[in-house]
Formats: C-alpha cells, structure tokens, sequence
C-alpha cells in the first residue's frame, strides 16, 4: 500500500464502537473471556473451532475451558506486549519489526489456509518465543485470503496513522500483493459481515458505515499500484 493517507484518519485507538464487547479477565485458570454483545453465540463458536483446529500451527493460545451456556471461553495467558503498545512509538526499531514479524506471521498462516479475520497489531503479542495471534472470533466469518492483509493495512491506517509509513515492511513480508482495488473490495465485504452481525438500530452500525465510506475515500483517490 502506498507510505501515506489522502486524509488524516479520523480515530487514534480503539474505542469500542465497533459493537462487539466481550468481558475479558485474568484468572487463576488463565484468560477468560466472555462473549457479552451481539452475536455473542456464534463469535464463541467460532472462535473455538479456530482454537481447537489451529492449535498446530502455534500461533493461538491454548484452549484451557469453554462453555457454551455461558459463552465462555478460558484459554492459557501469554505473557508478552501487545503490538497496539509497541505502534507507540512508530519510529523504535521495534514497531519496523513489529511490522515485519506481523508479515511473516501472516504469510505463514495463509500456508495452513487460516484466515483470522481480525488480524491486526491489536491481536498480536510480541514474547520471548515469537509472535502469538489472540481474539478468534472472527476466523471463518469471511474466508477471502486476502482479508487478514487488507485488514492489518487498514487498521494501522486508520487507529495508528502515525505508523503507516511503516507498512510497506509488512507488505513486503507478507506476500501478498497490495492491490487497492482488490483491498477495497475486500474491505467492504468484510464490513458488511461485521454490519450484519450487529444489533438492530445499534449506534456501532453507524461506526462501521463511517469505517466504510472512509474506505471509499481512501481507494477511489488511489491509482493504480507500481
């Protein structure tokens, strides 16, 4: 994707007005999380097969406990520092690694034909023993192999602006080719799901319409990739 926005984007972190809010805790067992906002049922189920079936790859955390009355899910904590935390401070040579990490990271995962869903610096952390992906709930909601990419891009771009020169490093490590044409197309039907799943009338739908014709924007003034 190019180095820098048409136009500053309009949020600099996460806030939850994407509609989806899950309670997430530490415990003795590990982290809980439960699945409290709109399409609560099936976010949990997808997220436990995505554990259970890409445990092999090393890449999500461990399964501890589920419930499915509860919409509860408990999986081993990963001590490490989130990657939203090191886009802190874009200039560290830990962002540009970051950046790189999260590529590789990626294009590994498309060789097992996983796709997240919800790939981005704020579902990554950084330990000892490498990169570790969090926050399934999204895997298998929209299967576009390209998605996981596109979505990474977008996020940077849009809630850390301040770190988007850094993505031509994720572009490179990743593999995949950063079409803005096919980027937008991706990015729309993966809001749409998102729109679907909210809750009637829900104030998050306006979120993501806003999401959508800032992508809009963005695409129609790009030309064509060099």
């Amino acid at each position: 994707m190019p180095d820098a926005d048409p136009e500053p984007a309009p949020t600099g972190g996460f806030t939850p007005e994407h509609g989806f809010t899950n309670d997430t805790r530490s415990t003795k067992a590990g982290v809980e999380k439960i699945f409290s906002g709109p399409s609560g049922a099936r976010r949990w189920s997808r997220e436990v097969e995505a554990l259970q079936r890409f445990a092999g790859t090393g890449y999500p955390p461990q399964l501890v406990d589920r419930s499915r009355s509860e919409l509860r899910v408990v999986t081993r904590l990963i001590r490490g520092v989130n990657g939203a935390e090191i886009l802190r401070a874009p200039q560290s040579t830990e962002a540009e690694g970051l950046m790189r990490s999260a590529g590789r990271v990626l294009e590994d995962l498309g060789r097992d034909g996983v796709v997240h869903g919800d790939f981005g610096p704020q579902n990554l952390l950084v330990t000892d023993e490498g990169v570790r992906v969090i926050d399934w709930e999204w895997c298998g909601a929209l299967t576009d192999p390209d998605l996981d990419a596109f979505w990474f891009d977008f996020i940077v771009r849009y809630h850390y602006p301040h770190a988007a020169s850094l993505l031509p490093t994720f572009w490179r490590a990743c593999g995949h080719d950063p079409d803005p044409r096919r980027g937008r197309d991706v990015l729309l039907s993966a809001f749409g799901i998102r729109v679907a799943e909210c809750s009637p009338g829900s104030p998050a739908i306006d979120s993501w319409r806003t999401r959508r014709d800032w992508v809009m924007q963005r695409f129609a003034e790009l030309g064509p990739m060099t």
